[in-house]
Parts: C-alpha cells; structure tokens; sequence
C-alpha cells in the first residue's frame, strides 16, 4: 500500500560491524545528551529526566568517552556545548524521534481522505464475479483511494505476496506459507456452462450427456485435466477435454453457437449465462467445493488500511454471492 506517487522505500543494510558498533552503545546515554543539549545543565537535565545528578554526571563521562569529545563545559553558572557537540544534536534529535515512533501506537486509517494505492491479487473467475462490486464500495467510501487489480492463481500467490506487489490475494489457494495469513470467504460448488439454443433437447444435466459433449476447461499450466477428470477417473470415466484456456472470461464467446461445455465453478457460471445469453447447470458428478480465500502476509495483519481493504472485501463478496445465488 504505497501513498500516491510515493516510490518505493530504500531500506539501508544494517552490516555486522554496524551492528556491532551499535551493540556497544547504551542509546539511554542519546537520551541524556539531548537533554543536555536542550537544558545546559547536568542538574536541570537530571531533574527533566526524573534521575539523580551523580546519574547525569556519570552518563556525560560515558557520553565524552564515546564521542572523544568535552562536548558540554562549565561557563559561569551553565555550560556551553562544543563544536563537535552542535554537530551530532541533528543526527541524534532525529534517531530519537524515529526510535520513538516506533513505540507510537499504529495509525488509524481514514478512508475518506486517504489516497493509497491498494494491490488486489484475484484470478480471473473472482475479478469476473466481484471487481466490480468491490470498485463501487471503494469509490463510495474511499473516492481517493486507488485500485490496482493483478492477476494471481495458486501457482504464484506465495511470491506474490512475499515481494509485496500484492497486498491482499483472493482466489482459491493451496496451501500458503507459515508466515501468511487468510480467510475462507465462502464455498462453491461446481456446473456448466452451455448455449441452450443449441442443446435445447440436449443437456448436460445427466452423466451420459455430459461425458458425450466436447468441453472447455480453464487451464494455470496448460494440462488439459483437473480435479473433475481425477473424479472421473476414479469411477473409470473420461470426459473429452477439447480445449483450454487461461480465461474465464473467453469461454462464452467459444461456447457461444456450438454444443460445447465449460465446466466452471458456480458463481462465475451463473454470471457468465446471465450475461451472455447462456445457461447454467450443476455438474452430474459431486465434486469437492471450492473454497475462495483472502491470503495476506503476516506482516500487514495489524496495518490499519490492510485491515480495512479486508474487511471491505469480503463484505462485498458476502452481499454478491447473495445476490447471485438463487433462493434457497
């Protein structure tokens, strides 16, 4: 999630002999200079930090051995600091702050005036079925937030989310990665998809016809089987698979004017005929259900638009598979 325009953030290595170094310094003593700094006496610094003086004492001798510098001496009644001591209270005011936002409590996300960008991982059936709803959501209660849809499938949703150039993935997964988190969004069933002007008489709602039909199968790495001729095949049956493809969305545009079949999962197969002109059947055979997930990284489970990306997600996706399935 990157603000508007924003490039990407640079993150320095921190090298062995740096981390020595730092393991040798007690950054309470940055805490004292500082205070030092601000107050010009080791008794004033003492009581701001709530410590003794002989405390404050002792911490500017450690602060002098490290810098190899006085850096704070006695002028009348005050101190005065050294060149070298004006030098290092830039440097050292601005590590402070950044060590102190990072005890600071997480910001909160405001939709409303937010301008994230927001990168939706989502396979081709889920975009069909749910990008549009989940755009309207956006723009109502988030009109400044922008949307960045990526194609992602089970083959490549571990990487994508590990490079971060996704932020949140939906589709239906295998099994993620320890350090991933997700959420089972709903189950779906699985149909065909067929032109009925031209199996009026002919449909696949039976075994035998839907075995005799030539079909059309989605296909991530080109093998023209799945889950269904597994099924199948378990029985001694085979089904004539004719072609594949990536896209859900091509498929009625080739079942369209022919007695081919496309096996799909429910919720896209009832979109599909409704929009096309085509109609929608339940497969003949029982097949374990799909179950479309939210997968995100572990590391933006508690980051406040993260969060809200999700939670408007899936109620999005709750109101759309209501609204699709038939009633009960």
């Amino acid at each position: 999630m990157n603000p508007k325009g924003a490039p990407a953030a640079d993150h320095a290595e921190v090298d062995d002999a740096a981390i020595r170094r730092l393991g040798a310094i007690d950054l309470n003593l940055l805490v004292v200079f500082a205070a030092l700094m601000q107050h010009r006496s080791v008794t004033d610094a003492a009581q701001r930090l709530f410590l003794g003086q002989p405390a404050v004492s002792a911490a500017l001798r450690r602060l002098r051995i490290l810098f190899g510098d006085p850096l704070l001496v006695k002028a009348g009644r005050g101190m005065v600091a050294t060149a070298r001591a004006e030098s290092l209270l830039p440097a050292v005011s601005l590590a402070l702050a950044q060590i102190d936002a990072l005890s600071a409590p997480p910001q909160t996300f405001d939709p409303a005036a937010s301008r994230v960008t927001l990168r939706l991982g989502i396979s081709d059936d889920n975009e069909i079925v749910f990008l549009a709803a989940i755009a309207r959501a956006l723009a109502l209660r988030a009109p400044h937030v922008r949307l960045v849809a990526r194609p992602v499938s089970h083959t490549d949703i571990r990487e994508s989310l590990d490079s971060g150039s996704v932020d949140v993935g939906f589709s239906v997964f295998g099994e993620l990665s320890a350090w991933h988190q997700n959420e089972v969004l709903f189950d779906q069933g699985y149909g065909c998809v067929y032109d009925p002007a031209v199996r009026a008489l002919d449909t696949p709602h039976t075994l035998d016809a839907f075995l005799k039909s030539e079909q059309l199968i989605v296909t991530f790495d080109g093998a023209l089987e799945g889950k269904v001729d597994r099924i199948l095949a378990d029985s001694r049956l085979q089904r004539d698979v004719c072609l594949g493809t990536t896209r859900f969305a091509t498929l009625p545009y080739i079942v369209k004017g022919t007695a081919r079949v496309a096996s799909v999962p429910e919720l896209v197969g009832r979109v599909l005929a409704q929009t096309h002109g085509l109609a929608f059947c339940p497969l003949p055979i029982d097949v374990p259900p799909g179950r479309p997930t939210l997968a995100w990284h572990r590391r933006s489970e508690r980051d406040p638009a993260g969060q809200w990306f999700r939670e408007l997600i899936a109620a999005c996706v709750r109101d759309r598979v209501a609204e699709i399935r038939p009633a009960a």
